[in-house]
Parts: structure tokens; C-alpha cells; sequence
């Protein structure tokens, strides 16, 4: 977890953080959207390739298996990082934009040793309370638990790694490196036809180990892993206390996209969960265009703000949701008009979840179109106001689902998913339009003479 020697700020990087254009190329902006876009469309086709494979070459009840432990792994490997996978927006661009690039070699360092330190303690605990506990182990819901120890360490890396190579505004290495999973995962589906949970959970495994490794060597190469000796502690307060609270954005957007089937892998038999699993490997295609133009719109959002240019700010929200929800019409008609078609593909017994398909894809639509400023809030200093309002939708959901799982089984929690999505996502969109209020009467009442950083630094911690 060393870092960075010297973490004084030079007078010209200091003014390099307030300086530059009011006004964002747009130019520019489009051009690395569009590459993000191709990107992330590259990085789901080939994802999508895999649970294809896995679902035509396992059996119902081994894939809704293998994937009852895979929701568990998504939902702690977002967990672990503390937070760092949502400060990285803020963090790297900042340094970026100063030319600091010992503290962001420190940030990459730090959230990397936390995020191992983290992430090998709760799979400890795990594998402790899947051997000690008198658990009934023919379970099928046990035997699934017990595979997520193997696979957390290894995700929650890579998934970090990511946010890492994003922050930095690496977006080529963000997404290739990664390929080798579906690469690794399809290879063994097709050598090896028939695979139980347990070998598909050891290809997920060598793929994720394998897309880690390449991650990381294209953050060596970057200069983001090496240099710049000493110790970062001093930053590491301030990094933590902007992290930790940022733990809710990931939790909380796994809950909302996840928890359902993890607690209906509690009261329904595997089948069910299996094709509930096809669904939620289907609807995330729908946001796929707004995940990859956040990559691009989110560092010059937080650059912006930092500036005090609220009307930048607006600006570039305005412009990513547009986009967002315009590459999201495209993908859901197909979703709402042929669902049977689309879940076939994954194979015969699939079909009948189309049902659940048309309720989760309302949902994601709700989460597209307000996606982006929910998100924002935690980039323009809100984030305390996302934690408390994210909070309150993880406990209603979580709630929620544990009512209606036992009675009315996947329709049911698809249907509390979407309400939870929906009060949510509008909520924080509330929050972000009276935070962007507020910054813009600070930045009109402060003056144009006034110093650009006084001013940032009120915006950010008000």
C-alpha cells in the first residue's frame, strides 16, 4: 500500500485545477463516447456469449446454481472495494487534470491493497461459516454459497481494476483486458459439454484470474502501479471518508439489480432461479449505451463542478442522458416485442419467464432514464445525500422481496424490483436538482473574482 513521497501540491498544478475552458469540447466528448460505446458493446456480446454457453451446456437447476453464487460474488465484489470503484470518478480526474500523478499513484495502490485485504477477509468468513456452521450440506442454496470464497478475491479486482483504468480515462484498457473471462469460460464450455456449478465456478475463476492479470499489467504500463515512493496516509483519510459513503452506490445498485434473485434462490428450487438468471443477463443489455457514455461523461462532470461551472455541469448531464436513453429505446422494443424469441436463445426451458422479462425491462428503462443524475449527485459532493436515499431503497427492497418471494415467486420480486428502482432513482434525482441549485446561487453570489477553489471547495462540502 506504499504511495506517493511527496504529496505537496506545486503552485502550477494548483492553478492547473481551476484553470482550462468553461466550455467542454462536445467534439471530443462524442468521439471518446463512441469509442466507449463500441467498447462496452464489444464487452456485452462477448458476456452474453458466456452465459449463453453456460446455460446450453449446463443443466436448469446447475446454471441457476452457478448463478445464485455469481449474484452473491456481484453483490460483495462491489462491497469490498469500500467505495473506491465510485471515488475513482472523482479522484483520478482531478489528479489527472493537475498533473498529480503521485497521488494517483498512491489511490491506485491503496484501493487496490484494501480492496485484497477486504475481500480475502470476507471470503475467510464465508468459508469459516459454510464449514463450521451446522448447515445442511446437500443444500442446494449452501452448495452455491460455499463456491463464492473461490471467486470473490479474484472479482473484486478485476472489477476495481476497471473503475481504475475508466477513472484514469484509459477506456481501451478498461474493457479489453477484461475479454479474457469470456474468452476462458466459453473455451470450457464448449471443451467440457455437461459442466456442474462447480467446474463452471473453476473456469469463472481461471477467467477472472487471467482478466486481473492483464488489467493489471495495463495499469503498469500506464505508470499508475509504479513510482513516486513513500506513504499515502495522510491522503488516505480523505480518500476513505469520500469512499466509504460511496459503498451504498455500489450495494445499492446490486440490490436493486440483484437481491431479488438471491432471495428467491431462498424459497424457489433452482429451475426458477435459473430462468429468472436468463432475464437479468438479458435486460442489463438495455443500459449498456449509458454505461459507456458515464465513463466518458462522468470525469468531465466532476471537473466541471470542481470548477464551480454549474452550467457545464447541467450541460453535460443533459447531453449523457439523451444519448442514454436514446440507445436504450433501441435495445428494449426488441425486449417488449419478442421476448420468447429472445429468451430462446438461451435455450427451450427459458421461455417461460417472459413475463419477468417485460417487468425488468420497464425497470431498467426507469433506470436509464434517470440513471445519470442519480449518479451525478454523488460526483458533485451529494454523496451523503445518495447513501441515506440509497439506503432507504436497499432496506425497502430487501424487505420488500423477502415478502413477495415465498408467495408470488419471480413475478413478484421482479415487480418490488421495479418499484424500489423507480423511488429511488427519482429521489436522487430531486437531491441532485436543489445540490445543482444551491451551487449555482454559491457561484453566482461568490463572483467571478473570487478564487475558483474557495468556491469549489464550498460546493463540494456544503
Amino acid at each position: 500500500m506504499a504511495a506517493c513521497g511527496d504529496n505537496r501540491r506545486g503552485d502550477d498544478a494548483a492553478a492547473g485545477s481551476v484553470q482550462g475552458p468553461s466550455h467542454f469540447g462536445l467534439q471530443r466528448i462524442g468521439r471518446r463516447a463512441l469509442s466507449s460505446l463500441l467498447l462496452k458493446g464489444i464487452d456485452a456480446l462477448a458476456l452474453l456469449a458466456m452465459f449463453v454457453a453456460l446455460s446450453r451446456g449446463m443443466d436448469q437447476n446447475a446454471y441457476g446454481l452457478i448463478n445464485s453464487a455469481l449474484f452473491l460474488v456481484s453483490f460483495l465484489a462491489l462491497l469490498t472495494p469500500l467505495g473506491f470503484t465510485v471515488s475513482a470518478y472523482r479522484f483520478l480526474p482531478e489528479y489527472s487534470a493537475t498533473g498529480d500523478r503521485c497521488r494517483a499513484v498512491g489511490f491506485v495502490r491503496c484501493s487496490l491493497g484494501l480492496t485484497l485485504l477486504s475481500a480475502f477477509g470476507v471470503s475467510a468468513a464465508i468459508g469459516v461459516g459454510v464449514g463450521v456452521l451446522p448447515l445442511q450440506r446437500t443444500s442446494e442454496w449452501v452448495v452455491g454459497f460455499a463456491l463464492v470464497p473461490w471467486l470473490l478475491p479474484v472479482y473484486s479486482l478485476m472489477i476495481l481494476r476497471r473503475k481504475l483504468s475508466e477513472g484514469s480515462g484509459n477506456l481501451r484498457a478498461s474493457v479489453l483486458p477484461d475479454l479474457a473471462l469470456p474468452v476462458v469460460v466459453v473455451a470450457g464450455a464448449l471443451t467440457f459439454p455437461e459442466l456442474t456449478a462447480e467446474e463452471a465456478a473453476a473456469w469463472l475463476a481461471t477467467g477472472a484470474a487471467c482478466a486481473l492479470v492483464s488489467g493489471l499489467a495495463t495499469l503498469s504500463r500506464s505508470q499508475l502501479l509504479s513510482g513516486c515512493d513513500g506513504t499515502a496516509l495522510l491522503e488516505l483519510r480523505s480518500w476513505l471518508s469520500v469512499s466509504l459513503p460511496l459503498v451504498t452506490v455500489g450495494v445499492g445498485n446490486v440490490v436493486m439489480s440483484r437481491a431479488d434473485a438471491i432471495i428467491l434462490s431462498l424459497f424457489r428450487d433452482m429451475s426458477e432461479v435459473g430462468e429468472y438468471a436468463v432475464v437479468l443477463r438479458v435486460v442489463p443489455l438495455a443500459s449498456f449505451v449509458m454505461n459507456g457514455v458515464y465513463v466518458v461523461i462522468a470525469p468531465a462532470i466532476a471537473q466541471a463542478f470542481v470548477r464551480g461551472d454549474v452550467r457545464d455541469t447541467v450541460r453535460l448531464l443533459l447531453l449523457g442522458s439523451g444519448i442514454s436513453l436514446a440507445g436504450a429505446v433501441v435495445v428494449i422494443l426488441p425486449l417488449l416485442e419478442m421476448p420468447e424469441a429472445v429468451l430462446g436463445i438461451f435455450g427451450p426451458g427459458y421461455t417461460d419467464a417472459t413475463e419477468i422479462l417485460v417487468i425488468l425491462t420497464v425497470s431498467q428503462l426507469i433506470g436509464v432514464l434517470f440513471g445519470l443524475p442519480s449518479v451525478t449527485l454523488a460526483l458533485v459532493g451529494g454523496h451523503l445525500a445518495f447513501a441515506k436515499i440509497m439506503t432507504l431503497g436497499i432496506v425497502a427492497n430487501i424487505a420488500g422481496n423477502l415478502v413477495v418471494a415465498p408467495v408470488y415467486g419471480g413475478q413478484g420480486v421482479a415487480g418490488v424490483t421495479l418499484a424500489t428502482v423507480a423511488l429511488v432513482k427519482v429521489a436522487q434525482t430531486i437531491a441532485l436538482i436543489l445540490r445543482l441549485r444551491e451551487g449555482a446561487i454559491i457561484s453566482v453570489t461568490t463572483g467571478e473574482a473570487d478564487d475558483e477553489r474557495l468556491r469549489a471547495n464550498r460546493l463540494l462540502h456544503r
